[in-house]
């Protein structure tokens, strides 16, 4: 009888589509916004692969996604394209509101290549010449 439940498909992911449970991992207290950022850098929907927590416990230990894992990701994303030409980066503005987060000490922790180069970052942005005065009042 476990084998049936273990291939059926009725376990339903965080998007409420129903999967075989290898298929899916385990949601480990992902944070909702870098599951949307996840997403966006990705060009994936990562609550695809995710059971709802209350499902946790039917899928295997050793399949799981942490916040940690998820912004890694990103990171390689973010500095697989030029992260000191940060003007001209296709995620500029995802970039600069991490960094405004990074005073979080769990952001820090999450981000730590972007905690790293927060400061070189910060001096491209205002130094060039396209950024506007305003910026020191949005920071």
């Amino acid at each position: 009888m476990k084998e049936v439940y273990l291939a059926s498909k009725i376990y339903p992911n965080q998007l409420n589509q129903l999967k075989g449970i290898s298929e899916l991992k385990r949601d480990i207290e992902i944070i909702p916004e870098i599951k949307d950022l996840y997403n966006k850098v990705a060009k994936d929907e990562i609550r695809e692969e995710l059971a709802y927590k209350e499902f946790n416990e039917f899928v295997p230990e050793d399949r799981f996604i942490t916040s940690k894992y998820l912004t890694t990701a990103i990171e390689d994303i973010f500095f697989g394209t030029d992260i000191n030409n940060i003007n001209e980066h296709p995620f500029k503005v995802e970039i600069l509101n991490i960094i405004k987060s990074l005073r979080e000490k769990k952001y820090a922790e999450l981000y730590p290549r972007l905690d790293d180069k927060k400061a070189n970052v910060m001096l491209e942005v205002v130094t060039d010449e396209k950024t506007p005065k305003t910026i020191f009042f949005q920071l």
